[in-house]
């Protein structure tokens, strides 16, 4: 995301970012409520980052585990090998 030179993201660009990379148009609310899940997991673990505040992330969390999403139950593994999927995914919809 080329628009991003600064930790911190505007609203705004993020929802422009998002909206024109087709895979996230495509994926449908589970899939990307799972991937932004999955980011927070990353980034908190591995960039000691937090993307989301705490009332924010279990909100999240409580709506995944709801709509029955095995997001919420991966191990650290799982969560690392589907986030590099998803990565790459996501970056190479945007440049085909």
């Amino acid at each position: 995301m080329a628009y991003f030179s600064d930790k911190l993201v505007e609203e705004p660009l993020f929802i422009e970012a998002i909206m024109k990379n087709s895979y996230w148009k495509e994926a449908g609310p589970l899939v990307v409520k799972e991937l932004i899940y999955l980011d927070c997991l990353n980034s908190y673990y591995y960039q000691k980052l937090k993307i989301l505040d705490d009332d924010d992330y279990n909100d999240l969390k409580d709506q995944l585990t709801w709509e029955g999403s095995a997001a919420v139950s991966v191990s650290a593994a799982e969560a690392r090998f589907i986030f590099a999927v998803s990565s790459f995914r996501q970056f190479y919809s945007t440049i085909s």
